[in-house]
C-alpha cells in the first residue's frame, strides 16, 4: 500500500480529488528487495531510509533520516581512474543535526588519502592533511535548495587540494551523512566513467607560420589516459570563428577500441584561408573536440600572412548643413542670427555642387552627410511664411541630391535633430521680418535628444528617427541610388556615451541598415580623428571608441578622420593636406606595395566652411582652388600609379567588410530595373574569402530599402534570375529577409513588389 507523506510543519490532510495539485507531496515507493542495504551505514536508533516518488517523476528519491541520537550514511564507491565522475543532487531538510556530503579517495584498505567534504548543517570539522572541509551552511532557514553537482573527481581534487598522490588511491567514494534528527533527500547519486577526461589530444606541432592559401597538415596524438578500454572516441577539429582556416574533408575522426595508455596519430589537412589581420591581428586557433567536449588546454595556433597588395581609399567627407555664423569672426552666412532660404541654397547646394565639380576632374568622390532635419524646419517655415522661397529651396536641395548622386557622389544622414519641429523637446522660432528660423544649437545632436531606442513606428526614438529620415533620403535619391546606405554620422557626433547608450545606438543603426559610423570619441567630446593604422576597425556592440577584442562581439565598423591632426579642407593649404596624405601613404606603402588589408585616408570639412575670394556666396578661388590643387596632386602621385583609390564612405566600408567580415553579409545595390509596381535591386555578397558552395551553403539576411517598408507587399529573391525565396507578410520585424546562398559566383537580386494601396489592402486582413 502506498503511504502519503506530507512534508509540512503542521498536519496536512490529503484530499483525493485535489491530489494532482499536490506537486510537493512525496509518495513512498515499494522496494521489492532492499538493493540499498549494502550502501547504508547506521549507528544508534531511530534511523530509516526509503525510496520516495514525487508526482509523475520516473526516478525515485532516496530519503535518509536520522533518529534523535542516530547517524545514517549513504555511501557508494568506484574504481579510481582519470575518468571517474560523481553526479549528484541532494537536499537537507532540517536546520538541526549534522548534514554533510563527502567525495574522497581511499587506498585498498579503505584509508583516506585525500578528500573534500561540504558541511550544510552542524559543526565544521578542522581541515587535516587528507581532508578539506567546505562551509556550505545556510545563514537563515528559508533559502535551502537542491545541491546539484557534476564533478570529475581528479579535476576537482587538483583544483581544491593541489598535489594528490593518485598512485595510492584505489577507489573514489561518495557519501551523504545525516545525524541527530537530520533528513536528506538524494535525487541523483551517479558514479561513472566520463571518458572526456580519459582522452587527451597532444598536437605534434603547436604553432604554424604560413602564407594565405597554403595547405598545412595538422597532426595530433590521441591518448587514452585511463586504465580502461574505450570502445569509441570521436575526435573533431573545431575550426575558428571567422573562416580563417577551412578544410574540404570531414573534420571528425572515429576511433574504436582504444586500449589503456594507447596513443594514435590523427591527421587533417586545412587551408590557411584568411590573414591574422582579419582575426584582430591574432593567430587563428584550432581546438579538438573529443566525444562532444572541447579540449581547450592545447590549441593549435596558425599565423597567416597575406602577400596580396592591400588597398588604400581616400574618402572626402563633409557635413552638409547651413550656418548663419552670427557671433563668429568669419562670415560663412549673412550673420543676422536667422537661417534663410539663401543660406540653405548657397551652403547646401551651390558650395556642395562646386566641391563635387572639382572632385569630378580627378575621379574623386564626396560623401556629404546631409542634415535632413533642416528640410523639415524649412517646410515648417513655409507654413509660417508661404511663397517666401522656402518651398522652392526644399525642392532645389532634393533635386541637387538626386542629380549629384547620379554623378557618383554620396549623400548620407547627419542627424542634427534640433531642427525637427516634431520633436517635443525642440524650440524652433521663426522671424517673419528676416524670413528665417532658428533652433537650439545647444541640443544640436541625436542620441541625447532621443533616449529611447524605440521601433520603426515610434518617431521620437532612435530607430524611428533613422527610419523617417533614411526613408526621406532614399526617396530624394530615387533611381539614382548606388545602393544601401552603409554609414551615417550623428549630429555633433552625439552617438551616446557609455556601454548602454552605445549599445542602443548600435542596434538602432543596424536596424536602419547601417553597418558603420564615424563618431568615435566625438561622442565623449573628444576628437574623431586617429593616427594612421588606427583609422578603421570593428567596434564592439557597446563601445565605438576602440577596436573590439572579440571577433564574436562586432558591432559597427568605425572609421576616423586622419591623421590625428586631420585633413581639414578649410584650414591650412594644399601643401599641408598633401603632406598629410603623404604621411598616410608612407605608412601604408612599402617597397612599392600596399600593406595587406583595407586602409583609409579621410578628410573632413563643412561645405559652408569653404570660402571663395569674395564674400560667403563666392565659389571661385580661395579654398576651392586649394582643393583643386590638392586633388590634382593626389591623383598624379598616387591614383594614377595604382597605389590609392578615391571612394565614398560607403565604398570604403563595403571594401572593409568584404575583406574583414567574420560572417557572410548581404547588402542591396543599384536598381536593375523598375516599373510602376516593382523595383529590382542587385544583391551584393560581402566576405570574399568566406567559402560558400553546394556543400557549404550559408544563410544570409539582406535589408530592403526603408522607403518601401510601408509599401512593399512581396519580395522575391532571385538567383541567376530564378526565384529562390518568396517573402510575403511584410514588413518584417527588422526590415530584412533571409535566404540561402550556395554559390558566391552566382548573381543574386531581389524584386520588390510595392504599392501603397495594395499594401494597405493586405493589412486590412
Amino acid at each position: 500500500m502506498l503511504v502519503s507523506i506530507a512534508l509540512c510543519i503542521t498536519g496536512c490532510m490529503v484530499n483525493q480529488e485535489n491530489q494532482s495539485q499536490k506537486q510537493g507531496a512525496l509518495i513512498e515507493s515499494v522496494m521489492e528487495e532492499d538493493t540499498l542495504k549494502e550502501h547504508i551505514i547506521t549507528e544508534g536508533e531511530g534511523n530509516s531510509y526509503r525510496l520516495l516518488q514525487k508526482g509523475n517523476e520516473e526516478v525515485p528519491l532516496l530519503e535518509i533520516a536520522a533518529g534523535q541520537d542516530g547517524r545514517i550514511i549513504y555511501r557508494d564507491q568506484m574504481f579510481a581512474d582519470i575518468s571517474s565522475t560523481v553526479n549528484f543532487k541532494l537536499q537537507f531538510l532540517s536546520t538541526q543535526g549534522t548534514g554533510r556530503f563527502v567525495v574522497d579517495g581511499v587506498d585498498a584498505d579503505g584509508n583516506v588519502i585525500a578528500g573534500i567534504g561540504w558541511v550544510v548543517t552542524g559543526d565544521l570539522p578542522k581541515n587535516t592533511k587528507t581532508m578539506k572541509w567546505v562551509d556550505s551552511r545556510y545563514s537563515i532557514n528559508f533559502i535551502g535548495s537542491w545541491i546539484d553537482t557534476y564533478y570529475n573527481v581528479k579535476v576537482m581534487f587538483d583544483k581544491e587540494l593541489g598535489h594528490v598522490d593518485y598512485s595510492k588511491i584505489a577507489n573514489f567514494r561518495f557519501y551523504v551523512e545525516a545525524s541527530d534528527g537530520q533528513h536528506a533527500l538524494i535525487a541523483r547519486r551517479d558514479l561513472f566513467d566520463d571518458h572526456s577526461k580519459s582522452l587527451h589530444m597532444i598536437p605534434l606541432q603547436n604553432f604554424y607560420q604560413v602564407d594565405k592559401d597554403e595547405w598545412i597538415t595538422i597532426q595530433a596524438i590521441l591518448q587514452n589516459r585511463s586504465q580502461q578500454v574505450i570502445d569509441s572516441a570521436g575526435v573533431e577539429l573545431v575550426m575558428p570563428y571567422g573562416y580563417g582556416l577551412v578544410t574540404i574533408e570531414d573534420t571528425q575522426r572515429i576511433n574504436e577500441y582504444l586500449q589503456p595508455g594507447e596513443k594514435r596519430v590523427l591527421t587533417w589537412k586545412v587551408k590557411a584561408n584568411r590573414a591574422d589581420i582579419v582575426n584582430l591581428n591574432k593567430p587563428w586557433q584550432i581546438f579538438f573536440k573529443i566525444n562532444g567536449v572541447v579540449e581547450e588546454e592545447s590549441p593549435v595556433e596558425v599565423s597567416i600572412n597575406d602577400r596580396e597588395d592591400g588597398r588604400v581609399y581616400y574618402v572626402l567627407t563633409e557635413d552638409l548643413e547651413p550656418a548663419d555664423s552670427a557671433g563668429y569672426s568669419i562670415a560663412w552666412g549673412n550673420q543676422d542670427g536667422w537661417l534663410n532660404p539663401e543660406e540653405l541654397t548657397v551652403q547646401m547646394i551651390s558650395k556642395a555642387e562646386k566641391m563635387n565639380q572639382i572632385a569630378d576632374r580627378y575621379g574623386a568622390k564626396w560623401t556629404h552627410y546631409i542634415a535632413l532635419p533642416i528640410l523639415k524646419a524649412a517646410a515648417w517655415a513655409e507654413e509660417k511664411a508661404p511663397k517666401q522661397g522656402w518651398k522652392e529651396t526644399i525642392e532645389k536641395v532634393k533635386n541637387s541630391v538626386h542629380e549629384q548622386t547620379k554623378l557618383g557622389h554620396a549623400y548620407a544622414l547627419h542627424m542634427h535633430m534640433d531642427y525637427d519641429p516634431y520633436i517635443s523637446v525642440n524650440l524652433l522660432s521663426f522671424n517673419k521680418e528676416r524670413n528665417g528660423f532658428w533652433g537650439n544649437h545647444l541640443l544640436h545632436g541625436w542620441a541625447n535628444l532621443l533616449p529611447e531606442e524605440g521601433e520603426y513606428d515610434i518617431y521620437q526614438s532612435r530607430v524611428g528617427s533613422l527610419y523617417a529620415y533614411q526613408s526621406m533620403l532614399e526617396e530624394m535619391i530615387g533611381n539614382a541610388t548606388m545602393g544601401q546606405s552603409l554609414t551615417a554620422r550623428a549630429g555633433s557626433f552625439d552617438f551616446g556615451d557609455g556601454a548602454q547608450e552605445e549599445m542602443i545606438s548600435t542596434r538602432a543603426y543596424q536596424k536602419a541598415g547601417y553597418l558603420a559610423s564615424s563618431d568615435a570619441d566625438g561622442n565623449i567630446q573628444g576628437y574623431t580623428s586617429a593616427d594612421y593604422g588606427n583609422e578603421i576597425y570593428f567596434a564592439s556592440k557597446s563601445d565605438i571608441n576602440a577596436p573590439t577584442k572579440d571577433l564574436q562581439d562586432v558591432g559597427l565598423v568605425e572609421f576616423r578622420l586622419t591623421p590625428k591632426e586631420f585633413i581639414a579642407y578649410e584650414k591650412g593649404n594644399e601643401l599641408d593636406w598633401n603632406q598629410k596624405v603623404d604621411q598616410g601613404m608612407n605608412y601604408f606603402v612599402g617597397s612599392g606595395k600596399v600593406m595587406p588589408g583595407v586602409h583609409a585616408i579621410v578628410g573632413f570639412t563643412h561645405a559652408f566652411f569653404m570660402m571663395g575670394n569674395g564674400d560667403w556666396r563666392s565659389l571661385e578661388g580661395g579654398h576651392f582652388d586649394l582643393l583643386n590643387n590638392h586633388l590634382s596632386y593626389v591623383e598624379k602621385r598616387y591614383v594614377k600609379p595604382g597605389l590609392l583609390r578615391f571612394a565614398t564612405a560607403d565604398e570604403l566600408v563595403e571594401a572593409y567588410l568584404d575583406y574583414y567580415t567574420p560572417q557572410l553579409l548581404a547588402v542591396y545595390g543599384r536598381i536593375l530595373d523598375e516599373n510602376l509596381l516593382t523595383t529590382h535591386y542587385e544583391i551584393k555578397l560581402l566576405g570574399k574569402d568566406i567559402p560558400v558552395n553546394q556543400g557549404n551553403p550559408l544563410m544570409v539576411k539582406v535589408k530592403y530599402p526603408l522607403w518601401l517598408r510601408e509599401k512593399a507587399y512581396k519580395i522575391i529573391v532571385l538567383k541567376e534570375g530564378k526565384p529562390i525565396k518568396i517573402q510575403d507578410f511584410l514588413p518584417t520585424e527588422s526590415n530584412e529577409i533571409e535566404f540561402l546562398v550556395d554559390d558566391k559566383n552566382a548573381t543574386y537580386s531581389m524584386r520588390i513588389y510595392h504599392n501603397e494601396w495594395i499594401y494597405r489592402l493586405f493589412h486590412l486582413f
